[in-house]
């Protein structure tokens, strides 16, 4: 399947040396079909691959979460609560104040609240390794050319990536952000965390966002069967971008060049 990436590839002589260096970085991707996978915080959607937590009051979740943790993260748990020595002394302890008649809700309410808090945190970090890919289905957005291809001075690269591609999906939009337990986003044989990196808000939905996740983010990777089949300049493109690109990537990538049409649309030869 065809699909398409924005970039910011705009090439100026005078330009700071690391705006020079990020420049040649992203044509040796195009010349070596590699393409970088962002760290979340990279992103700019702040909600972007934030999960929202409900808080538990079941004790079946209090176990699954504990469950769920590695001996490490069971080790700073229990710093937390001094009068146990391993995980399951955290069970009973919450069991018998939860349990007891004598309990009020609102205590056992601030009781449940503390272990969940932080698993919580436990999988907001590990979510800040991750690594996120977009593509999109439309290559003729203005909007896009502009927020993600230096206001139409920059390219968008057409990709021809085989549909199933591990990981790759279609980002699903909608009005409500996705919703845990923290057991869910904890234990990947639930496999609810998945469906966070692939929702996003309707107010998104004109980017027709492609996705694919990776467990490390933060450096280019091949993609099997993934190719950069055609270079796309935008209609600010200067010529000094194109030859500085055709310099680096070479004359085998197919080049076209975006032009306007009447009534806002946009085109290119192929």
């Amino acid at each position: 399947m065809i699909l398409y990436k924005y970039l910011p590839l705009s090439w100026v002589e005078d330009q700071p040396d690391e705006q020079q260096d990020l420049f040649l970085k992203r044509c040796q991707c195009i010349r070596d079909d590699q393409f970088w996978f962002s760290k979340p915080y990279r992103l700019n959607d702040p909600y972007d691959c934030r999960p929202f937590f409900r808080i538990s009051k079941s004790l079946g979740s209090i176990s699954a979460i504990l469950d769920g943790m590695t001996p490490e993260e069971v080790a700073m748990v229990l710093k937390r609560f001094p009068t146990c020595a391993k995980k399951e002394d955290i069970y009973r302890l919450l069991e018998r104040i939860v349990s007891s008649t004598n309990t009020a809700d609102s205590t056992k309410n601030f009781v449940m609240w503390p272990l969940q808090s932080i698993a919580s945190a436990i999988v907001n970090a590990k979510l800040t390794n991750i690594g996120v890919l977009s593509f999109t289905e439309n290559p003729k957005n203005i909007v896009m050319w502009a927020q993600y291809a230096s206001n139409h001075k920059g390219v968008c690269i057409e990709v021809d990536i085989p549909k199933n591609t591990r990981s790759l999906k279609k980002v699903t939009y909608t009005t409500q952000q996705p919703e845990f337990e923290v057991y869910e986003a904890m234990d990947e044989r639930h496999g609810r965390l998945f469906d966070l990196f692939y929702t996003k808000s309707t107010h998104w939905s004109s980017e027709a966002e492609w996705r694919m996740v990776m467990i490390e983010g933060g450096e280019a990777k091949t993609i099997p069967g993934a190719v950069v089949s055609r270079i796309i300049y935008g209609i600010n493109a200067s010529s000094e971008t194109k030859e500085k690109v055709t310099e680096l990537v070479g004359k085998d990538t197919p080049a076209s060049q975006l032009r306007m049409e009447r009534n806002y649309g946009l085109s290119w030869d192929s």
